[in-house]
């Protein structure tokens, strides 16, 4: 097992017990407590795996809807200039139409 102590140190790691890191309180000569860790092993390489591969679609999913909503806004946005600037390029016409006679308003 490795022990901490209150002041920091520390007893070589134990690993003949098989996994986890488990937090145990552990009574001392003196009346008091400390943390006792046992070492176990962490993640094993598939269990990484995995999620390293659910974090890359979920992150592929996000950017592509991202990626979408990009290119929706910047065509609307695109739309609403070619309407304003066609908009005024018919006003000035239909000032112009008034003007010589052609039709009126």
């Amino acid at each position: 097992m490795q022990r901490f102590n209150i002041i920091g140190l520390f007893e070589p790691p134990d690993f003949s017990n098989g996994g986890g890191m488990v937090l145990r309180q552990e009574r001392t000569g003196d009346n008091t407590t400390s943390p006792v860790f046992t070492a176990r092993s962490g993640f094993s390489l598939i269990e990484i795996l995995v999620a390293v591969a659910v974090f890359a679609v979920v992150a592929l999913v996000l950017v592509s809807v991202t990626d979408s909503a990009f290119l929706v806004t910047m065509g609307s946005k695109m739309r609403m200039n070619a309407d304003s600037a066609s908009r005024g390029a018919l006003d000035r016409m239909a000032a112009d139409f008034v003007a010589t006679g052609h039709c009126r308003l």
